[in-house]
């Protein structure tokens, strides 16, 4: 399901249903109605024990007749009840007639209004508003003119297929507007002018496009305007409406039947051709080089995530009515109609009418129709291989192709490739890779069911869209993935090397995580697996067309790579130490040219490093900051201290991961945590992570829809690629070894300033920057204790070794460099 923060089409069309009849039986009740006079068929309570009512004796509490006449008896003594209760508390008092047959108040009470009863209760509220000055809210208004819009639409797909039951619910709701209309806030209801309509069929038409404005997203929260002004006891008092209640829940009946049907596939077809829109722009800005790779695939995947959590809202509907052809049959039919087609003329040896190709293309008809006879019809021991590369030529611009060059270059497209998804899913069923994508975990269950599902369609018409836009590019994301995994097995090589004869920990990590480049990158698996089955393939064939799934497992590449990259820095304080000594040098004009890469750490991480005030800028600062770094306590520099504790609690500065959005998706596609989807909790994590970026002071958001947040994800992934594509085992490399040639450069000195005179220095360097900063300057006794070595008794305050230091880091400058340069992927063309 979708999260409760989110609402699609349909949820937005119930809603605003749901919304109506709460306002109408909340308000009514003020002007005499009780929600006791409801029928037992319209009353349903949530009670946990789940218990049947009591049906009422007393006449006088059984369905009263519609047209709004006045109340007799005992109903009109529990409407006056409730009048005053609604009148003193501002909400409805809710009664139910309990198993003893006595009143009892009920919360959590849920009501069933059937649709004859709105008129009942319009008609109440504008024949009592003359002892009222009542207003309806406008937000009631806008849901009223939602809801008549939205089925209106829906109704079109029955024109070829009249019955007035399907009409009936339209009715009502306009003559609700029309009893209501004199109480309305603007006191007039806006026309649909027949531009207005025209422009809504061609928006319909072209998939509801954005033409030129922004269009108030299929997805858009459900944000209701709350009236200024309850209900109050006064008798002149204006009547703005009700709030909405709390623990009484008013809603329309459900109505399962064709037209609801329709209306279901038809807002979740609209909202699946919004989301693809969006999608694409996304991937031609990985084309022009506006986003990378990985962010516009998180994004991407995150879609077909929403899309099935779509599919399970309508699955109760969809299921009664078999699923979606009889939708299909009837868009078809009047689409085919409104342009003069006669859809089942089709030539010789077509499945279909040429002439429908948009029509079925915008449905996902093609996609659906390829992956149900794929499934119908493979045998897995007789699927590969389908050469059907010769069937389409990718540097033919799409927009020139006529619609059958199109439909065989779909078709052929998936006749190529489903066998080697089947291939892949089925040699990854007992083992699934981290980083899979919705579309190889939707194809894998399709498989396994033979049941086709409309996310794993949607999931597989955005492969196809991507074709149709990277077109002979399509190989781009996978020969980034490859660059990369290159430049990461060399740097994690060169790590193994530089540790060679000393123990860490660390290397079995860096070995394991080579091997499985080896195994999806850098070697091809698949088309080795096809090989056993005397199948042969094209080497990454696979993987070089399907650019989503390059894109995840690059993010798990470079978020792993980063992780262990980050740990092994740590280890021994390389990079921190040199940080330090870099922000000296600087400071003293002691550098020639800039550090770039160890402006890249400092731009990444020197909140960590130097917390949240700036760097040091003199050299008693220099050795503070530095000795804090290794764990000091602040309190031990404090003027009037005596003894207390010397360290912090807090410990050593470590350098930390970056990507604060991009962490949020690294357990489902860096190690394999065994979630699937993306959960509601997950998307408040990342919303509110979206939010503090943009406003650090801003604690909520009152409306956001699907499309603004995958757009924000996206925009915030981008933001954050740098940062995770760091290679700190470069940097560590040069950084260690950068301390050792400093060290082995100033032993001679360190041994005559320092004591004891002794051999050992060898196993100083890793304290060198300490031992450095305390020559440039006057130090005491609670400087020196992190250090092996103490000065002697006239310390020798010189910059000389600052000298020495700043020649031996600027011939590390330039071999640093690539640490900056050597993940960087692909240009885009």
């Amino acid at each position: 399901m979708l999260p409760e923060t989110l609402i699609s089409s349909y949820r937005q069309y119930k809603a605003d249903t749901n919304l109506i009849a709460s306002w109408l039986a909340t308000t009514a009740q003020f002007f005499g109605y009780s929600p006791q006079l409801l029928t037992q068929t319209q009353i349903q309570t949530e009670n946990q024990n789940q218990q049947t009512q009591q049906p009422p004796t007393d006449k006088s509490q059984s369905t009263v007749p519609g047209g709004g006449g006045r109340l007799k008896g005992k109903a009109r003594k529990l409407a006056k009840e409730a009048a005053a209760n609604t009148a003193s508390t501002g909400g409805p008092c809710v009664e139910t007639t309990n198993m003893a047959g006595t009143c009892a108040k009920e919360s959590g009470a849920k009501y069933k209004i059937t649709i004859k009863e709105f008129l009942r209760l319009a008609e109440l509220i504008s024949g009592g508003q003359t002892k009222q000055t009542l207003e309806v809210p406008s937000w009631v208004e806008a849901a009223l003119e939602r809801a008549i819009t939205a089925r209106k639409q829906h109704s079109q797909l029955l024109e070829h297929k009249p019955d007035p039951g399907h009409t009936h619910f339209v009715v009502v709701l306009e003559g609700v507007r029309l009893l209501l209309k004199p109480l309305f806030t603007h006191k007039s209801t806006p026309k649909t002018t027949k531009t207005d309509k025209e422009e809504r069929d061609r928006d319909r038409e072209r998939g509801r496009e954005r033409n030129g404005e922004e269009l108030e997203n299929i997805f858009s929260v459900l944000e209701i305007e709350e009236p200024s002004e309850g209900l109050s006891g006064s008798s002149r008092a204006p009547v703005r409406g009700t709030n909405r209640p709390q623990e009484v829940v008013y809603e329309l009946e459900e109505n399962m039947d064709l037209l609801e049907y329709l209306g279901v596939c038809d807002n979740f077809f609209s909202d699946t051709i919004e989301l693809r829109n969006l999608i694409m722009s996304l991937w031609s800005g990985y084309k022009q080089g506006k986003y990378d790779l990985i962010s516009v695939s998180i994004t991407t995947n995150t879609a077909i995530d929403m899309v099935r959590k779509l599919e399970e809202d309508a699955m109760d509907i969809l299921n009664k009515f078999g699923g979606v052809e009889k939708f299909y049959l009837a868009y078809l039919k009047w689409w085919s109609d409104k342009r003069g087609i006669n859809m089942d003329h089709k030539e010789p040896g077509d499945i279909y009418n040429l002439e429908t190709y948009d029509a079925h293309h915008q449905m996902m008809i093609i996609a659906y129709m390829t992956l149900d006879s794929f499934v119908s019809n493979f045998q897995p021991n007789a699927i590969l291989v389908h050469d059907s590369e010769a069937g389409y030529d990718l540097s033919i611009d799409r927009k020139d192709m006529t619609h059958r060059q199109k439909f065989e270059e779909d078709i052929n497209i998936l006749a190529e490739l489903l066998p080697e998804f089947y291939l892949l899913c089925d040699s990854t069923s007992k083992r699934v890779i981290a980083s899979e994508d919705e579309l190889v975990r939707g194809l894998r269950l399709v498989f396994q069911t033979k049941k086709v599902t409309l996310w794993t369609v949607f999931a597989l018409q955005i492969f196809l869209d991507i074709h149709h836009l990277l077109r002979q590019h399509i190989d781009l994301g996978f020969l980034e993935l490859q660059k990369t995994a290159t430049s990461m097995k060399e740097s994690i090589q060169q790590t193994l090397t530089f540790h060679r004869g000393q123990i860490h920990t660390i290397d079995d990590l860096l070995k394991d995580f080579q091997r499985r480049m080896d195994v999806w990158v850098l070697n091809d698996t698949l088309g080795s697996i096809s090989l056993n089955k005397r199948k042969p393939l094209k080497p990454f064939n696979l993987l070089k067309k399907h650019p989503l799934f390059c894109g995840l497992y690059l993010y798990g590449m470079k978020m792993e790579f980063q992780l262990i990259g980050v740990t092994c820095a740590n280890a021994w304080g390389s990079i921190l130490d040199c940080r330090h000594l870099y922000n000296a040098l600087v400071q003293e004009k002691l550098l020639k040219s800039p550090w770039n890469a160890m402006e890249m750490v400092a731009k990444l991480q020197d909140e960590n490093i130097f917390g949240d005030v700036p760097p040091p800028q003199n050299k008693e600062e220099y050795l503070k900051r530095y000795f804090l770094s290794l764990g000091k306590s602040i309190t031990s520099y404090a003027s009037d201290r005596r003894g207390g504790r010397q360290n912090s609690s807090k410990g050593r500065k470590i350098l930390k991961e970056r990507g604060t959005l991009a962490q949020e998706f690294k357990e489902r596609h860096c190690f394999g945590d065994g979630r699937v989807n993306v959960s509601p909790v997950d998307l408040k994590k990342v919303l509110v992570k979206i939010l503090a970026r943009e406003d650090a002071k801003r604690k909520s958001v009152k409306k956001m829809s699907i499309h603004q947040l995958l757009q924000k994800i996206c925009d915030g992934l981008h933001e954050e690629i740098e940062g995770i594509s760091f290679d700190y085992f470069k940097m560590y490399r040069v950084c260690w070894q950068t301390l050792q040639d400093i060290e082995l450069a100033c032993q001679d000195r360190f041994k005559e300033i320092f004591e004891p005179e002794i051999a050992g220095w060898e196993h100083q360097f890793p304290l060198v920057v300490g031992y450095l900063l305390m020559t440039a300057t006057q130090t005491n006794k609670r400087d020196t204790q992190f250090l092996s070595f103490k000065p002697k008794r006239r310390p020798v305050v010189t910059s000389e070794l600052l000298e020495k230091a700043a020649q031996i880091l600027e011939m590390a400058i330039a071999e640093s460099q690539e640490a900056v340069e050597g993940l960087n992927g692909v240009e885009s063309t």
